[in-house]
């Protein structure tokens, strides 16, 4: 008998009624610690504070977060311990409804309405799993994966009936571990013996990310063909279309899984990027306004969906030669509208929402007032406490052009250059642009010296190797990866040289000052903020 006195619960409902029933259903089962909330931002808060064995989550909420959307960021913001059992409650049982939720991967999904019998007979099942699998989750929860992957051994050699779902916990416990080739090798040997989706799915992840997406395409088509309701394999097979420059196929791809799935904010921001470059715009259009829609009261929202809605509804526009249709202007002015408002802070956004806004009185046919907007934001893109992505900058280059901030576009134009003139594909964007062919040169120059600095480094030879990085920082002062190159060798200099601690902390510090601009989203923001934390406490 599995006793609830000591378990914490967290009832989540609109409805007072329904809110009270579960939780005295609860009370009859014995359990004695049960809070409530009435809204997804509530669970948020309360997760924030403290740690749940069980929740019950009603789908619907009314405004704000939906279940799907609360469990998405509990999941996101890892604010879900391992040993916490999520159970999703609702009325309804659409499909587009419970893949979106199902996608997270809650313990359980319970209809309403239901007793107290066939809840308690529910909670007893997933307690009494959850407890077998205690001494897997308390290693998970302390990342301690050696430790995971001893007790899920354990537990299938003394429990066959969890044996299926230790196996995948110490799959993810090797790939925690970076043990690529023995999880291979583990994966390949299931599958042998009988297909598993989520082995399907973990192998062809592993091998689009060694670089072998020919191999993750048949692995990952032949687990389609069994199992054409799991999108994630969808999601697979189209980044390893994308990988080999497939990318039609990876739109269609990605396409197919939106019809199983469509409440899928990621999902629909891919079919949008992919059908922008492949110049289906209708597709696009769609695409990043279903992302807008799913992103309001997602933890996913982002100012991109809005401007990447607006730019295309532009682009349209100039394709047709006509001005813009009146329903869709006012479609577009709301999102301006709602970006300035949610946005309000973030200067690099509201220079491109501005943009937006200067094209589409462009194409609606106000000149006077698009040159105005148009100026106001070359202004202001020369300010910014942060820089845009190298994408985005792209994009604001060929934006400021198109209005007549020839100057401002040539400004943006280099500042891209230099912050990430390492990356093959900006040096490809970059050299297509006026006056990149240069740029590239000297991208190239530097490029060559960071490398030559990164072979001394990993030789050790790090007096030596600070040569190379300060011409590179000559070259382009301001290249993410090679300024965070140089102050992680001159860290290790300060081991070897202690008398020159303070001289070379200030040389940390005055590399770390020029990227003062990086955009908090680039990926190596936090290499960049752990640096510096560690050259400020020298």
């Amino acid at each position: 008998m599995i006793s609830y006195t000591n378990k914490n619960f967290l009832v989540v409902d609109d409805f007072t009624e329904f809110r009270n029933s579960i939780k005295s259903m609860l009370r009859q089962i014995g359990a004695t610690m049960v809070d409530v909330a009435t809204s997804g931002e509530e669970t948020i808060m309360m997760c924030r504070k403290k740690k749940y064995d069980i929740i019950m989550h009603d789908y619907n909420l009314g405004p704000g977060k939906d279940g799907q959307q609360v469990l998405e960021e509990l999941v996101l913001q890892k604010l879900l311990p391992p040993h916490t059992i999520f159970v999703m409650v609702t009325a309804e049982n659409t499909q587009a409804m419970v893949m979106g939720a199902m996608e997270y991967e809650p313990d359980d999904y319970l209809t309403k309405p239901f007793n107290r019998a066939s809840l308690m007979q529910r909670l007893d099942k997933l307690v009494e799993r959850r407890e077998a699998m205690t001494a897997i989750n308390s290693a998970a929860a302390k990342s301690a994966w050696g430790e995971m992957i001893k007790a899920c051994d354990e537990l299938m050699i003394n429990n066959k009936r969890y044996a299926a779902m230790a196996l995948r916990k110490k799959a993810m416990a090797l790939q925690e571990m970076g043990k690529s080739k023995e999880l291979e090798t583990m994966l390949r040997s299931m599958l042998e013996q009988r297909p598993v989706p989520w082995a399907f799915l973990m192998l062809g992840r592993l091998l689009v990310a060694r670089g072998d997406a020919q191999q993750a395409q048949v692995v990952v088509s032949d687990a389609i063909q069994q199992y054409p309701q799991l999108p994630a394999l969808y999601d697979v097979m189209a980044e390893a279309q994308q990988k080999q420059g497939q990318l039609a196929a990876a739109q269609a791809t990605i396409q197919e899984a939106l019809k199983t799935s469509p409440r899928a904010i990621r999902r629909q921001m891919q079919l949008g990027a992919l059908a922008k470059v492949n110049g289906d715009l209708d597709i696009a259009a769609r695409a990043f306004r279903e992302a807008v829609g799913l992103g309001r009261g997602s933890c996913l929202k982002s100012p991109d969906n809005y401007l990447n809605f607006v730019n295309v509804v532009n682009a349209q526009a100039v394709n047709s030669g006509e001005l813009m249709d009146r329903r869709y202007q006012e479609e577009v002015m709301s999102m301006v509208s709602e970006v300035n408002k949610d946005y309000a802070d973030d200067k690099a956004v509201i220079v491109r929402n501005t943009l937006a806004q200067a094209t589409l009185l462009k194409n609606s046919g106000k000149l006077k007032e698009a040159e105005i907007l148009a100026k106001k934001a070359a202004e202001a893109a020369q300010h910014l406490p942060h820089f845009f992505s190298a994408e985005v900058a792209v994009e604001v280059v060929n934006q400021l052009r198109d209005m007549g901030q020839a100057e401002t576009a040539t400004h943006v134009l280099q500042t891209c250059a230099e912050m990430y003139g390492d990356d093959p594909q900006v040096q490809s964007t970059v050299s297509s642009q006026e006056g990149g062919a240069l740029l590239v040169d000297r991208a190239n120059e530097a490029r060559k010296l960071n490398r030559d600095g990164v072979l001394l480094y990993e030789k050790r030879q790090f007096a030596e190797a600070m040569q190379p990085f300060r011409e590179a920082s000559r070259l382009q002062p301001r290249n993410i990866t090679m300024v965070l190159n140089a102050v992680q060798n001159l860290l290790q200099l300060t081991k070897i040289q202690p008398e020159q601690k303070e001289a070379l902390k200030k040389e940390c510090m005055d590399f770390l000052n020029n990227l003062n601009g990086m955009p908090p989203n680039d990926n190596r923001f936090e290499r960049f903020q752990m640096l510096r934390k560690v050259a400020l406490a020298l």
